[in-house]
Parts: structure tokens; sequence; C-alpha cells
């Protein structure tokens, strides 16, 4: 990742001054530092990924450089292709050439390319894909090794992954007939569409609920609807935000802790099986409990379990937090993305407001092609950022709900992040403004954005609002009249 410090020159110089670390061979007499350097290439070989820039160094066929896509490569076959880089494929704007790529590739290969970011203006270059700031470190490569043996062991060695990881649950401070649920979680032991499909019970996978393809135990306690409300009310209530987790590995890592507060996963298990029972209470035909009263249930007996171990739990209900007014002469852009993963498509919504916290102007935009939440998210901001520029503001106050494009963004010019060419543009865009400023602000401060963002579709792929909409008329004013005078 330092391919200019001392070292790395050194070690290029010695050993593959006329090639690349990936393609070189190892040498007679080599020594043993430089032999243990190539033991672990093929770790990084897994994880590396090309970030396209002008594309002029990136091969089509052999590099890895699409994320979130299989391999990394594309599925099109090489044979007979005319094009060989990635270069190839931007026209003279620097842009993707959809029409050429629609043409060369398969449609899945296709819809992967056009929502890769570009960043025209520099040299492509290798990032780590494991990790969101593309930046290797030890603990992700772990993982990755670990998340491909677990993937790759037969159903025998996962059965003793299990007896270990059922183990682990009679230490967890949450009710036994929890503990049972998540034994069965483990072993896909619920009754969900689509495992009853597989077992030729019935005779579609889809959700109920949200209408979603495939009702899956993953979907049902974290993907669904209603789990997103959950999930989102728990966030607003106790603080307690419930983490990205690897789709693979997601129960044993709640189980074990991994990637997880300590405090909060009573929290979460507990929560997890209050969703199954809300699932189960709609699928019986019984009057579901409102969210918020599952969501109280699950904290209040969490925080029982634990006050009974003599720890105080910090996931305690907080008050709810209000929308802030900017300072005298500066104008507020509340930022949201809206991300549809079944069909790889985003929306952007952005609000401006002034110091008295009066609607200035809110837009939306629908992308067709979309990488994953955290790029909606940095569009959004993006976004926001040429609204403001539109109305000639001087002082701009962004604000985002996404701490992981706050994270990025704090990482500055050298982030090799998936959305780094969209961080680079937000940055030319807040150079134009006499005052900036980007931080963080919790779902409940940012409804107004978050349902803008909602308003536009494929059929309707761009909003623009000079007067406040209906659809967030109450919003607007609820916000503006609870702010404390300053």
């Amino acid at each position: 990742m330092f391919p200019d410090s001392l070292c790395a020159r050194v070690l290029k110089g010695r050993y593959y001054n006329d090639s690349s670390f990936l393609t070189t061979t190892r040498k007679k007499h080599a020594s043993h530092t430089w032999r243990a350097i190539l033991a672990g290439r093929e770790v990084l070989t897994q994880g590396l990924i090309r970030r396209i820039g002008n594309g002029e160094t990136t091969l089509i066929w052999r590099d890895r450089w699409l994320p979130n896509h299989f391999s990394g490569q594309p599925l099109t076959p090489s044979e007979g292709q005319l094009v060989s880089r990635v270069g190839e494929l931007l026209s003279e704007n620097g842009q993707w050439d959809e029409a050429l790529i629609r043409q060369i590739f398969f449609p899945v290969d296709a819809e992967a390319i056009l929502r890769t970011p570009v960043r025209p203006n520099h040299e492509d270059f290798w990032a780590w894909e494991p990790e969101k700031f593309g930046m290797y470190s030890v603990k992700s490569a772990y993982r990755l090794l670990d998340t491909r043996r677990i993937n790759e062991s037969n159903l025998q060695a996962e059965s003793v992954s299990e007896n270990t990881d059922w183990n682990k649950l009679w230490k967890l401070k949450v009710p036994p007939k929890v503990k049972v649920f998540w034994w069965r979680v483990i072993n896909e032991f619920l009754p969900t569409r689509q495992i009853l499909h597989k077992k030729h019970i019935e005779p579609i996978a889809n959700c109920d609920l949200c209408g979603a393809d495939s009702e899956s135990i993953r979907h049902v306690l974290m993907e669904c609807s209603v789990a997103k409300s959950f999930w989102e009310y728990m966030k607003s209530t106790t603080g307690a935000k419930l983490p990205m987790l690897h789709p693979d590995s997601w129960a044993f890592d709640l189980i074990s802790c991994k990637g997880v507060a300590k405090q909060d996963q009573a929290v979460f298990l507990i929560g997890m099986y209050a969703l199954w029972m809300q699932r189960n209470r709609s699928k019986h035909g019984e009057p579901s409990r409102p969210i918020k009263f599952a969501v109280q249930w699950a904290v209040d007996m969490a925080f029982d379990l634990q006050q009974a171990g003599s720890a105080p739990l910090s996931v305690k209900p907080q008050g709810t937090p209000l929308w802030q007014k900017p300072e005298a002469g500066w104008l507020k852009c509340n930022t949201d993305g809206a991300f549809y993963d079944r069909q790889w498509k985003g929306a952007s919504g952005a609000v401006l407001r002034d110091d008295n916290g009066a609607f200035i102007r809110a837009c939306a935009r629908w992308y067709d092609n979309c990488l994953d939440v955290l790029t909606s998210e940095a569009l959004a901001c993006r976004d926001g950022l040429q609204l403001a520029r539109h109305v000639n503001a001087s002082k701009v106050w962004l604000e985002t709900d996404s701490q992981e494009v706050l994270r990025l963004w704090e990482v500055g010019e050298n982030c090799r992040s998936t959305i780094g060419p969209i961080l680079e543009e937000i940055r030319v865009l807040s150079r134009g403004f006499e005052s900036f400023k980007f931080s963080y602000v919790t779902r409940s401060c940012n409804e107004v954005a978050h349902t803008i963002a909602k308003q536009v579709t494929g059929m309707t792929r761009l909003g623009w609002w000079s007067c406040v909409p209906a659809c967030v008329m109450n919003l607007v004013t609820r916000e503006c009249n609870s702010v404390p005078n300053e």
C-alpha cells in the first residue's frame, strides 16, 4: 500500500525490477524475508481489487476490478474480444461508454461495470476490498481466510463449528427460549419460506410482508421492511446500531460477539427473537404488536437480565435528539440515500434550510446503477452540494446519517474506498463555498431528506421542489417548531 517507501523500493529493485509484485517468481537465492512475503501473496490476490481511474493499467479479463461481483472479474468469455484494458470502455468524457459495454458483456457484467465509480483524472490503483477504507489489515485478511474456510468446509466440519458456537450460547445473558431460538438459527431449523421452498413444501420462497424474492432467516431478522423499521427505531431510542454483518457468518459473529459491542449483544440477540415472534403472529393471522412495543420489550428484557448480573447496561433509552438550525448566514443541507439491493438501484434526497429552519430547496435523483447503500449515501451528499451551489450558497453545513461516509471523508484524498471518486467530487464542490462543514446526524433528525429520497422511482427519475412538498410538510413544521432558541 506504500510503494514509495524505502523498504518497498529496495525490495522491488532486488527482486522484481522488471515485473510486478503479483506476477514475479521466487528467485533462487531469495532471502527468508522475501520468501515469507511471497508465501502471503496468495492471501493478497484474494482480497486485492483495482480501483478504476483512467483505466489504462487495469486488464479487463485478468485483474479483479468489479466490486461486489462474483470473483471480481467479468463472466463474459474473453475469447474474440477486441478490448483488453478498462480504459477502452470509457467514453471521451471519462465516464462509462454504456452502449459499448452492453454490446460486449453479458447483462450481469454490464450492470456491474456501470455501477462501478470511476476517477478519470487519476491513475488506477490497488485497494484491499474487505476493508471499506481500502487499506490492508491483518484482521480483515484473517476474516477473509476464515470465511473461505467456513464456506469450503463440509457438513461435518460445519457441525463441529456449530456445536462450538452452541456452547457459547450457554454463557450469554439471554432467556433460555432465546438460546433455543439461536440454536435453530444456526442449524437453519426455522420454517422460513426459503427453507420450506428448498424442501419442496412451499411452492414459492417470497416474503409475504415485503414482497422480497426470498424469505431467508437473515431476511426476516435484518433485511425485511419490518426488520429495518425495528432496527431504525432501536437505534433512535437506545443508540444501539446493528452493525454490517457478513452475509455468510452473521449468526456466528453475533453469538461470538465479533464486530458487535459487548454491551449491545444481548439487545440484538433478544431483538431478533422478538422479530421472529412478530413474523409468526402475522403468519398465523394474529394482530401484530407495534414496532415500538417490540423494541421496548427486547430492551427491557436485556436490561433486566443485565441488572440481574449486577452490571449496568449501556443502552438505556435516551431522549430524542432535535434537528439543529445552522448559524446565522449558513444554509444546512440534509441528505439521505436509498438503496434497493435486489435491483442494484438507488436514489438520493437532499433538502436545504436556512438559519431560521425555513425551507429553501429540495431535490431527489434516481440512479439505475448503484453499487451499495454506501454509494447511495455518498451520491446524496454530492447531489446536496450541487443543490447548494445552484442556489449560490456561500456557507454550507452538510449533514448525513451515514457514519461510514463521514469516516471515509475524514481519511482525506488517499481514500481507497469504492466511493473515493464520489468523495473527490464532494471535496471539489466544498472548495467552492466560503465556509463548509460536514457532520453526522441521527436518522430521527434526518427524516425530511429520508422522505424526499423516496419520492423518485425508475419512472419519475428527478424531483425538484422550490416550496415545501406535501410529503414532508408535517415533518418540516415539526422540526422547525421543535428547534430550541439559541
